[in-house]
Formats: C-alpha cells, structure tokens, sequence
C-alpha cells in the first residue's frame, strides 16, 4: 500500500488520517480503563515507528506512516471531557473529511474487557469524551475503535471504576487487546472501515477445556456421599469417588431433582422432576 491512497468510510480515497486516542493526562490516570485509547495509539505508534512527542493542538502528537498513508497521531492534553477541542482543532488544522479521516479510539463499559467493535457513526453512548467530540463537530458520523475495559461492579461509582486500574489478569487482555486494535487501525486505513468491522468485532470466546473440573466450592452445590449414607446432604467437593452425586444447592437446599437407586450400581442417581 506504500504510495498509495488509503480508503475512506464511503469508498473515497484519502491522503491521510486523524488517529485519535482519548485519556487523561499525568501520571496519576496512566494505566486505567479511561485510558486505553492512550495505550492502542502506543501500539500503533510502536508498529509504525512514529514518535508521539510534539506539543501542538492541545495534544501531544506524533507524525509519519501507518499503512502506508500519511497520519498524525494524537494524545488530547484537556482531560477527556474536553477532548473535542482538541479534535476540533485538528480537523480545522490540517484539513481533513472528519466522517472519513478521522478514527477515535475510546474505552468503553459495555463491552467485555479486550473486546474490540469498529463503528462508523453513532452516539456517544454515555461516554463523555465522545459526547464532547460529537458537539464540537455538530455530528456523531466518525470513525471509531471501541475498546473494552468491562461493566463496572455493581455499586461502584462509574467514574471510580473507569479511573481505576485493571487486574492483572485484565491488564494482560487489555495489552493483547491494544496490540489487536492497532492492526485494525491499520486495516481501516487499507482497505476501509467496513473490512476492518468484518475482521475485528467478532466476540472470540475462549475455548473451554474438557478435562478441566467444575470448581463445586464456587457453585456452592450440595454433595451427597454414597448410598449407604443414605440421602444426607454432605457439603464435599472431592468428586473422586465413583458413589458421589451432585444435587441441590446451598441457597435453594430443597433438591430440584428426585433420587432413584441404579440398579446393581451401588450408587443413587438423579432424575429431574417432572
């Protein structure tokens, strides 16, 4: 694609691209959920070797190639809420079609973390950067990288959520994540938003191992022993024994099934009721 012209939401050809990742600025924000949009466009800027570097635009922007198209990277410096000054001012700067030039990347609590979805027009969804983008443009018709960071825990303050940091197990998603939506900005700009959505906002769920064994303790069910013990509820999660069957559970500890004796097995199995 070196030389050549990217391809734009409706088909066009374009000569260059706005890559915008949303976030805070300072240390304090560095590494939280609202941040992510930082952490894709240094992603992007790694595979593309771009320095993000320049103070300009109420932004720290870095320029050269990604996809073989002409872009300029940047990191608002207004705090998210402001973040469509920023934009605002690079639209009018370097005189590019905003529905067609300008991709924002955007953490987002609806989706499962690490879970990318590419959309070329749509609300703001409760997301206040975006809200401030979609009024300094007049519009909400513009590319944007969805990134996922989970719903928040029931109870917790949504800002206190979107400010805080990932697990480690989240962090090592989110890093994947990062690297994945890095290369769907690169297949925006070659072959159009339209392919990189066909690609890259499938759910990938992970694949279930077989031989691994329910955790019982977790599901909080009732154990029964072996058939000699009769129908006493047993609380063990040590399944090993081949007499040993599942019923029940400790909030609901009435059996939603019904015993039967195997015949010449040694053992009571269960049936549902009827």
């Amino acid at each position: 694609m070196q030389g050549q012209a990217g391809r734009a939401a409706g088909g066009q050809e374009t000569d260059m691209y706005i890559i915008v990742g949303l976030g805070n600025p300072g240390r304090e924000y560095e590494g939280t959920r609202h941040n992510v949009g930082f952490l894709v466009l240094d992603k992007l800027a790694a595979k593309e070797n771009i320095s993000i570097l320049e103070k300009k635009h109420k932004a720290i922007i870095g320029k050269g190639m990604a996809a073989g198209q002409k872009c300029v990277l940047a990191k608002p410096q207004t705090y998210m809420n402001l973040s469509g000054e920023c934009v605002r001012q690079l639209i009018d700067f370097y005189k590019v079609d905003e529905t067609a030039e300008l991709i924002v990347i955007s953490d987002d609590v609806s989706l499962e973390v690490g879970q990318i979805r590419i959309r070329k027009k749509g609300s703001a969804g409760g997301h206040n950067g975006l809200k401030n983008i979609i009024a300094h443009l007049g519009h909400d018709s513009f590319i944007r990288v969805k990134m996922g960071v989970g719903e928040k825990p029931a109870g917790w303050d949504l800002v206190d959520y979107v400010l805080g940091r990932f697990s480690p197990k989240d962090r090592e998603a989110m890093d994947e994540a990062a690297a994945r939506a890095a290369d769907a900005i690169r297949s925006i700009i070659a072959e159009g938003p339209d392919a990189a959505m066909n690609q890259f906002n499938t759910v990938k769920k992970p694949a279930k191992d077989p031989k691994k064994p329910k955790d019982l303790k977790k599901q909080g069910v009732w154990v029964f022993g072996t058939a000699a013990e009769g129908t006493t509820p047993l609380y063990n999660a040590d399944l090993k024994g081949p007499a040993a069957i599942v019923i029940g559970s400790r909030r609901n500890p009435r059996p939603p099934v019904s015993l039967r004796r195997e015949q010449g097995a040694g053992i009571w199995g269960i049936s549902p009721y009827v």
